[in-house]
């Protein structure tokens, strides 16, 4: 008779230890560096030292008292503490940069990101590495599940000078949805075999690029063959018939 009135008992103390235990997965164990990461908030500041302008990004401090989730272009889960978008457009580490309808090409300092800086950030679904004038990126063509956000949705590249190389780069990052390369003076055929890869993109814009081609066997029928084209209506790409003739509201 004890046992019906103490098992209840048993399993509510059992609950309100795992909630506990939980919580402090969730809350505790970030604690120490006030709400951010510690590995997350070093690639940051590593990111900062070596492609930001000294003038920019000020709330960007290695201070351990600075909580990098309040820091100015990155934003954090508000339950988990890990950062899930950053803004890292028009940093312009290197000084000199003229009007951007020359998108870089008169910059003579080529600069590839390190892509290793951006592997700690495992809940990562934004990334804007817009306007900065990069050349490509540096990572291990070998070992290509090991350079892959498993979580990123959303990569804006447009206004850099990436040019062809960058398509082997991005067939690793097959959780895309949305992808711009805009203006980044690539070439070659389209489609190109490593953007097979990306199965789960849903809008690519490739405006202002060097490409030639087209989707006839890529799509179904006009209207998705409209939405992988992105912007082909602005001249980036030679459009089939079936696409040009398509307004923006058909899309």
């Amino acid at each position: 008779m004890e046992w019906g009135w103490k098992k209840p008992w048993l399993v509510v103390l059992r609950v309100v230890i795992v909630i506990g235990v939980l919580q402090f997965q969730v809350f505790g164990r970030n604690s120490s560096n006030n709400g951010c990461f510690p590995e997350e908030k070093k690639s940051l500041l590593e990111f900062k030292s070596a492609y930001s302008n000294e003038s920019l990004l000020p709330s960007w401090v290695n201070d351990p008292k600075s909580n990098c989730c309040e820091w100015e272009r990155v934003t954090c889960d508000r339950f988990t503490g890990h950062v899930i978008h950053l803004s890292l457009q028009r940093l312009y580490k290197n000084q000199g940069l003229g009007n951007m309808a020359l998108w870089c090409m008169n910059i003579s300092v080529e600069t590839r990101v390190n892509w290793s800086l951006f592997l700690s950030f495992k809940e990562l679904r934004t990334l804007n590495l817009s306007v900065n004038c990069f050349h490509g990126f540096i990572w291990e063509r070998d070992n290509r599940s090991k350079w892959t956000l498993k979580k990123l949705e959303k990569l804006d590249l447009s206004y850099n000078n990436l040019k062809q190389s960058v398509m082997e780069f991005l067939s690793a990052l097959t959780s895309l949805n949305h992808l711009n390369l805009a203006y980044n003076d690539i070439g070659g055929l389209f489609p190109s075999k490593e953007l097979s890869h990306l199965r789960n993109l849903v809008t690519l814009d490739l405006t202002a690029n060097n490409l030639h081609g087209g989707l006839t066997n890529q799509a179904t029928n006009p209207r998705d063959a409209r939405r992988a084209f992105g912007a082909a209506r602005y001249g980036a790409l030679r459009a089939p018939p079936q696409l040009s003739e398509m307004s923006t509201a058909q899309v």
